[in-house]
């Protein structure tokens, strides 16, 4: 697991201690452990280094950045991946970790990741503006996805600011656009365990039950699962919204009665299930996979 670490880390370029979280873990509680003991070893020996924030995290288990570092990198033998950060804002870490974990599931499915690669060109009033996507993952020159992770308070501006500039670039043959959408409200750092729970209705009671609990710190846990759930399903709600506004994009071509679109678009929740059926097209009422 630490050389794993370490060779993730140096493709992700920077990771918080939530990316490595087990997805085989029987619980919530259990998914972070042998991270936890991963991360105080690689501390320790000096082959990661936390990244200072611009304001000190009021989560630091969370919202901690890490680098590897040279010694990290001449470990695993790639000294030439080695960068240095210097600084991180605040106000990114919550999209940041959530691309970092987009990221690695597809750099595990054997892409190439590379972060904010120009897209191509769109007119803003009269000035030509850049294009950036959060990564590109590419496999051989057939497989290219251009991947946004969106946290919107509503999905009108995903589609605004991010579906109507795409409209009007021109992507390589064969390239996809992902929309991998969350509302403000939801839990970036909710990991698989959880997300799972959320689709058992006895639990929801449960938790709610213990709302009313004497012992105060079963109440916290009862009302931040509660919290997070609720987000969950806002979530889910403004996400219809969003493949509402994606009924108005056209396709890139017709055959034989049906339509290709370059867009595809999941919800964050499904960060850990990339290679599944998890996938709208616009006007597509199924769940398609993307043959990854």
């Amino acid at each position: 697991m630490i050389t794993d670490i370490l060779n993730y880390g140096l493709d992700l370029k920077e990771f918080t201690i939530y990316n490595f979280a087990s997805q085989t873990a029987q619980s919530s509680a259990g998914a972070l452990l042998q991270a936890g003991r991963d991360f105080k070893k690689l501390l320790k020996a000096g082959y990661i280094e936390a990244i200072p924030c611009n304001i000190p995290p009021r989560n630091p288990r969370q919202e901690t950045f890490y680098f590897v570092t040279l010694e990290g990198a001449k470990y695993v033998n790639r000294k030439e991946d080695y960068k240095r950060k210097a600084r991180k804002a605040i106000s990114n870490v919550a999209h940041d970790s959530g691309t970092k974990d987009l990221a690695l599931q597809f750099i595990k499915l054997g892409y190439k990741v590379q972060f904010e690669v120009p897209v191509g060109k769109y007119n803003e009033g009269t000035v030509k503006k850049t294009m950036r996507c959060d990564f590109l993952a590419s496999k051989g020159q057939n497989q290219r996805f251009f991947v946004e992770n969106e946290i919107k308070l509503h999905p009108n501006r995903t589609y605004n600011d991010k579906i109507k500039k795409y409209e009007n670039i021109k992507l390589p043959k064969g390239s996809k656009v992902l929309i991998v959408w969350q509302d403000t409200d939801y839990n970036t750092y909710l990991r698989k365990q959880t997300i799972q729970e959320f689709n058992r209705p006895e639990l929801y009671d449960y938790h709610f039950k213990r709302q009313n609990s004497t012992d105060k710190q079963e109440r916290i846990k009862a009302n931040n699962w509660i919290r997070d759930y609720k987000g969950w399903k806002e979530c889910q709600r403004k996400f219809e919204g969003l493949l509402e506004y994606a009924k108005q994009i056209k396709p890139i071509n017709q055959h034989k009665g049906k339509k290709y679109y370059k867009y595809r678009l999941t919800t964050f929740d499904n960060f850990f299930k990339i290679n599944e059926a998890v996938w709208y097209a616009p006007n597509c009422n199924n769940k398609l996979s993307l043959n990854l």
